[in-house]
């Protein structure tokens, strides 16, 4: 193009200077690794240090009322024999007390540095973190035993693969690899959530009729929940159809190929959960819940700081303006976490591939619409009576689709564990530094495997057929995995499924 304009000119009789081109120096290192998801990292460890946070603040406020001398189950009272934090304090001598408090005041200190210093976010501050609340979580037992300590830790233990083993600003060949495993986790957490409520064989739920008693039963309700209440039963109705949905349907979108499906089942999540937590306080588990969900998404597909500072601006202005900006924020959130799938989804497209995005979008509104109309008999005037279908349709329906849950992890795990080895063997990187990384991406692929073939056992508890086709070899390394797990936990031995003492 320069030479095309230089030679116009001079056509034309005009004078062009000469322009000078400048070569850049050869750089002596290669450009830095682009996966699109460098910020989604750092978005899902920093959520994960909140969460820490909250706990490790949470429990230490409360430890002299549950656990203190005169609480209502005294610490030194559970029964542990492994690694807890009975065991610092008979280690360093220092009473249980003190030693459960500095334990949380470590934590705290640890996830709030954590949470502020993208820098600091390297794997073995978060191995600390999950150690010292285990140590914690064995013997807190009942009020340790909640679905929500079990995932921190659980996530925890992921983030050590996600997170850098030193600060680096550079993503790693493998980061898609260990990102999908949290994507499994999420995956796993939802399906199972709704899957249960149907097993369970509760009434309320068959009959759509829970939420009519969600709002005042549910952990320490919030001032909108008694609103939320009022609401009339048809509204109640159709909040359960939503959860099945929401819950049970959109988790299978976290394994599409197309990121505009993949940012629509991950934001019908974060909208469930911000109503959720809207109405109700269960500490940290919508929380990070989110973290999880958005391991499915790219970069571009998640705010920038414009758009947070957007809804946080008003609200430094002071006076009347700035209240009415608080009452607002709430529906503000709402309203974007509605818009937002569609905005990710197909404003970073021309036509005709936004067309193509648009007409996905609706495609999957319709196929909504077409299951809350046969499967749950709502109407076009909105009355609901009951599901449709009965636990004959559920079985059949779990023995198709969590082998298609199977399935779809297993293709989209190879597919990140191959695209990660041909970018590593792509690289410009120097021979040295190549092997390191395809050790490190072999490394991680293997426990990855490992991890997903583990996962199998306590997916497939939801339908027995599934669960009795699996391979002995996968039944095995459950047990061995888990009998491991829980001597090194408790220090002693376990029985295995066979009722072979180990």
């Amino acid at each position: 193009l320069q030479h095309y304009f230089i030679q116009s000119n001079l056509s034309m009789g005009v004078k062009t200077p000469q322009l000078q081109t400048t070569t850049a120096p050869p750089s002596s290192s290669p450009p830095p690794l682009n996966l699109g998801t460098r910020r989604v990292k750092q978005w899902f460890l920093c959520i994960l240090a909140l969460c820490h946070l909250a706990a490790f603040s949470s429990l230490y406020l409360q430890w002299p009322g549950l656990y203190g001398e005169e609480g209502v189950m005294p610490a030194h009272q559970a029964a542990t024999r492994g690694f807890s934090v009975k065991l610092l304090a008979e280690t360093f001598n220092m009473p249980l007390r003190e030693t459960a408090e500095l334990v949380c005041v470590i934590g705290t200190v640890i996830a709030g540095l954590l949470t502020a210093f993208p820098i600091l976010r390297v794997s073995p501050a978060y191995a600390l973190l999950g150690v010292l609340y285990f140590s914690l979580y064995q013997v807190g037992r009942k009020f340790l035993w909640f679905q929500w300590d079990i995932i921190l830790l659980e996530t925890t233990c992921l983030s050590v693969l996600v997170a850098p083993l030193i600060p680096s600003k550079h993503n790693m060949p493998h980061d898609n690899i260990s990102l999908w495993l949290v994507r499994w986790l999420a995956f796993r957490l939802m399906f199972a959530s709704g899957v249960v409520k149907l097993t369970s064989g509760c009434p309320t739920w068959w009959g759509l009729t829970a939420m009519n008693w969600h709002y005042e039963s549910q952990c320490i309700p919030t001032p909108l929940a008694w609103f939320f209440h009022q609401s009339p039963d048809c509204f109640h109705q159709l909040e359960v159809v939503a959860t099945y949905l929401i819950e049970i349907i959109y988790p299978f979108l976290f394994f599409s190929p197309v990121a505009a499906t993949r940012a629509f089942g991950v934001y019908a999540q974060v909208l469930l959960m911000s109503l959720i937590m809207l109405t109700g306080n269960y500490n940290f588990f919508n929380l990070i819940t989110i973290g999880l969900c958005i391991s499915s998404l790219d970069d571009s597909q998640l705010p920038t700081a414009g758009t947070l500072v957007s809804f946080i601006s008003p609200v430094s202005n002071g006076g009347l303006g700035a209240l009415a900006a608080v009452i607002k924020l709430p529906f503000k959130i709402i309203r974007a976490i509605v818009k937002w799938p569609y905005r990710v989804a197909t404003g970073s497209f021309k036509y005709p591939l936004r067309a193509t995005c648009t007409l996905g979008i609706l495609s999957l509104l319709a196929l909504t619409g077409w299951v809350v109309r046969v499967l749950f008999g709502v109407g076009v005037d909105g009355n609901c009576a009951s599901v449709t279908f009965g636990r004959p349709e559920l079985n059949w329906f779990l023995s198709h689709f969590v082998p298609l849950a199977i399935v779809m992890g297993l293709i989209s795990l190879l597919t990140n564990i191959a695209r990660a080895f041909v970018l590593t063997l792509g690289s410009n990187q120097k021979r040295i530094r190549k092997l390191g990384e395809v050790v490190q991406t072999s490394l991680v692929s293997c426990v990855a495997v490992t991890m997903f073939a583990v996962s199998l056992v306590p997916l497939t508890e939801l339908d027995q057929g599934t669960q009795n086709q699996l391979p002995l070899s996968v039944n095995e390394l459950y047990h061995r995995s888990t009998m491991m797990a829980h001597k090194w936990a408790t220090g002693r031995a376990t029985v295995t499924r066979h009722g072979n003492v180990k």
